[in-house]
């Protein structure tokens, strides 16, 4: 039988352990070596790949004489960054918001002064490794940086590691390599929300009616600040109990929504009637007016907004939590009568895991009935799972099952 010839040069799947890289040497031989999923240093599938992918950069720049990947390359971090930052600027079309915060980031990365700088301006970018990538960000969250700072500084750098892959030529992006910071235990049960009885507290010490409809719009229809400011009245739909929304505004500027979809968010009987009050109240304006708008019938400046609220969450007695966090609200209740597809579907979430966060908050009542019922002593014996039938599985246990396999996958 002829003898396996064996690959050389690539990295192989090794079914759900993770990865093997065949390189063959200049001798002609065979060399190999394993990337394992659950080795602690890697942690995951991807990061496993990803220091193959490394590696075998590496080790082929060498029988070329050189010591890395990227050797050959000249560009500074300064001069890829700002490469990065313009394509995103023109060609992506980033909004104000998202300019704003990349640019803060991308200079704060090379600022003497700044807790975030990694290296220098004129720091070649090939020089920043995956070790110097992970002694970086541990030193971070030693010197106390939020890990969320980190994420998006992490975030940042390997973006612009990936446009010099993309535009450069350069070899690997050394950041996906480096695990990222590991949530706090108590992530994501951590989320703080108010109650309902709590935002009509709030509602009810707003300087405004609009102000009070307002926080009530976006704690129980889940609208951000930015889409707030920019919903038109047209898109307040009574006769359908619907809310769609279309676009954003902020730092001047009118966008799309977080993500670039429109949705449409089922409106309750609260809002709707706080905003038919409203609009009542200003005589029915035209459907292309703003639903909240500023004193000048224009768009409403989004920190005077945020600075209302805090005087009027103060004055109620409330905790110090952000506007934002009135979306909270709505995700912990929806998820308690609503799918989690329906819920992401409503929230405008891009990944289901964030909304997966609600589920830490959903009440298991019909769960617990049907184990009170399983575990009652006049309880039938269970049938083995084999021998069940369809008709044997109450909609309760149905509902349960699809349930989780929805978590689960």
């Amino acid at each position: 039988m002829a003898q396996r010839k064996l690959p050389k040069n690539i990295i192989e799947a090794r079914g759900y352990d993770g990865y093997v890289v065949h390189l063959r040497g200049l001798d002609g031989k065979q060399y190999s070596k394993s990337f394992n999923t659950n080795d602690p240093e890697y942690g995951s599938d991807a990061e496993a790949f990803a220091q193959a992918e490394i590696w075998l950069a590496n080790e082929k720049a060498k029988r070329r004489g050189g010591q890395s990947g990227s050797r050959r390359h000249r560009e500074t971090l300064r001069q890829i960054g700002e490469a990065w930052y313009l394509n995103g600027v023109t060609i992506e079309n980033w909004k104000a918001s998202t300019r704003r915060d990349y640019r803060y980031v991308l200079d704060s990365l090379m600022d003497k002064d700044s807790a975030m700088r990694i290296a220098g301006d004129d720091t070649k970018l090939m020089d920043l490794t995956a070790d110097h990538i992970r002694a970086w960000q541990t030193d971070l969250l030693a010197a106390g940086v939020g890990r969320r700072t980190v994420e998006k500084a992490r975030m940042v750098l390997g973006a612009i590691f990936q446009h010099a892959v993309d535009a450069y030529a350069f070899k690997i992006n050394p950041v996906r390599a480096v695990k990222p910071p590991k949530p706090p235990d108590d992530d994501p049960n951590s989320l703080d929300f108010f109650n309902v009885e709590e935002v009509r507290k709030l509602v009810g010490n707003a300087e405004s009616k609009q102000d009070g409809a307002t926080y009530l719009t976006a704690a129980l229809a889940n609208l951000r600040q930015g889409e707030l400011c920019a919903l038109p009245v047209g898109n307040v739909d009574f006769n359908k109990a619907v809310i769609r929304v279309t676009g954003s505004y902020g730092h001047g500027e009118l966008s799309s929504t977080k993500g670039g979809k429109k949705r449409s968010v089922p409106m309750c009987e609260d809002v709707a009637k706080a905003l038919a009050s409203l609009l009542t109240e200003r005589g029915n304006p035209d459907a292309t007016e703003l639903m909240f708008p500023g004193p000048d019938g224009g768009y409403q400046d989004g920190s005077a907004l945020r600075r209302r609220y805090k005087r009027a969450r103060d004055k109620a007695g409330l905790r110090p939590l952000r506007f934002h966090d009135l979306r909270h609200v709505y995700g912990s209740l929806a998820i308690n009568r609503a799918s989690i597809v329906q819920v992401q579907a409503w929230m405008g979430h891009a990944d289901v895991r964030t909304t997966m966060r609600y589920l830490h908050h959903k009440s298991h009542e019909e769960d617990a009935k049907i184990l009170d019922s399983a575990f009652a002593e006049d309880s039938p014996a269970v049938l083995d799972p084999g021998e069940r039938k369809l008709g044997d599985i109450t909609l309760a246990e149905l509902e349960h099952l699809l349930e989780r396999k929805r978590v689960e996958s």
